[in-house]
């Protein structure tokens, strides 16, 4: 970036949060307003060679894998079938250390319906994507239909303080205590050696650090190639950079593409970091003129750390543009570690009139404790809450259910030798 363009693009770092856009410059010309349009055709463009460049029969293979229930230490067994795309996730969901003991690769239709109808019988998990149509009814199950990603979105105000009012009080306060505290820097770079930093230095190490086996490093050429295409905001502080984010526009939206702390910091050290690198994004946003702040991908699990983290800001959970992947999940719900394991979720589906999320619960929990729960997990964007009483339902568990809100359900598969029969039953979903 040069030094005039840096002039023109100053976000304010002082903890008075209502002035932040007052007292910030950032460049807003013809140029800026056609480079939104400009990426949206060029990753439209991305997304169609990437199609074309597919093989037309992906390899397909079935994956079993064994590991120990965190709750109370039975074995749970595994398996995922399909071209690997979402493989490590999907067994990440069952347990946190597994050992692999089976990898076949199918080598015709007929070979794959035999591995899935023998995995089903044989395992108390079973996720599948990509599979030819037909498969999934040779197992005889019923199935959850998971898009592999979703998106979290945050609406852009026109009026910055009221987009400040709108935030939670604690996150207002949180922001505010960070800026004072550490005395955060934040700038603005566009040059191809802060990209290459970005890429070696923070992203790379940390989403190795971070995903362990199921990390995804998008290659480096690749990254660089869409780092030209935004703008990074980096926050600086204590002699160095803390952490980075690439903030691209795509129309009136502005993408979190990734972001990154420095992970080679101590956990005190980064503490306030991610916090700030949002702000700061919302607040570019807001200055871009953008509609939405696009906080990038999260999985279909409202217990995800991640999702979890991005509600904060008041995101909205959202398709996006782009047409995902579908997982399917089977688990009769009969074992105990099978029960513990639906418990640890909340698994996010698409239906009629847009998302859904099953809640697995046992039929006696405490009903002060659940509505709390139920109350934290909502979601701008989750239209339905279907709630599965893997045993039966006391009359307190049905009243708190009842007294929600229209859009809570309450199911009763204490009868059901497949608790998916229920779980993913389709429903319209009524609209607030």
């Amino acid at each position: 970036m040069s030094s005039a363009n840096a002039q023109e693009n100053v976000l304010y770092s002082g903890a008075d949060l209502h002035r932040a856009a007052e007292m910030s410059r950032v460049t807003h010309g013809v140029r800026e307003r056609a480079a939104g349009m400009r990426n949206a055709a060029e990753i439209l463009s991305d997304v169609v060679l990437q199609r074309m460049r597919r093989p037309g029969k992906p390899r397909l293979e079935l994956v079993v894998a064994t590991g120990s229930d965190p709750v109370s230490g039975d074995t749970l067994t595994a398996a995922y079938a399909g071209p690997g795309d979402n493989l490590s996730w999907c067994l990440s969901t069952a347990f946190s250390d597994y050992t692999e003991t089976k990898r076949v690769t199918a080598e015709h239709p007929d070979h794959l319906y035999e591995l899935l109808a023998t995995a089903r019988s044989a395992v108390d998990v079973l996720f599948a994507e990509g599979l030819p149509p037909g498969s999934y009814e040779e197992t005889r199950s019923s199935f959850l239909r998971l898009p592999a990603w979703i998106k979290q979105m945050v609406r852009v105000l026109d009026d910055w303080p009221l987009q400040i009012d709108a935030l939670r009080r604690e996150t207002r306060q949180e922001v505010g205590r960070y800026l004072r505290k550490y005395e955060f820097g934040c700038s603005l770079v566009r040059t191809d050696e802060d990209f290459a930093f970005f890429y070696d230095s923070l992203y790379r190490p940390y989403i190795a650090q971070r995903f362990g086996a199921a990390a995804h490093v998008v290659e480096r050429n690749a990254f660089l190639r869409e780092c030209r295409r935004g703008a990074l905001l980096r926050v600086s502080g204590q002699g160095g950079i803390l952490g980075a984010a690439l903030l691209r526009p795509v129309g009136r939206t502005m993408a979190v593409v990734w972001s990154a702390p420095d992970p080679q910091r101590k956990p005190a050290e980064l503490r306030g970091v991610t916090d700030t690198l949002d702000y700061f994004s919302l607040l570019y946003a807001h200055l871009r003129r953008c509609r939405w702040l696009d906080l990038g991908p999260s999985r279909p699990d409202l217990h995800d750390g991640i999702l979890r983290y991005k509600g904060k800001w008041g995101a909205e959970i959202a398709g996006g543009r782009v047409p995902q992947p579908t997982i399917s999940l089977a688990c009769a719900g009969q074992r105990n570690a099978q029960r513990n394991f639906l418990r640890r979720h909340a698994f996010l589906t698409r239906c009629s009139g847009g998302f859904r999320a099953s809640l697995f619960v046992d039929g006696d929990t405490d009903p002060a404790e659940f509505r709390a729960k139920l109350s934290r997990m909502r979601h701008p964007g989750v239209h339905g809450y279907r709630v599965v009483a893997l045993s039966s339902p006391t009359a307190a568990l049905r009243e708190v259910v009842t007294n929600a809100d229209g859009r809570a359900s309450l199911v009763d598969a204490s009868e059901c030798a497949d608790v998916m029969t229920v779980a993913s039953r389709a429903t319209s979903i009524p609209t607030d």
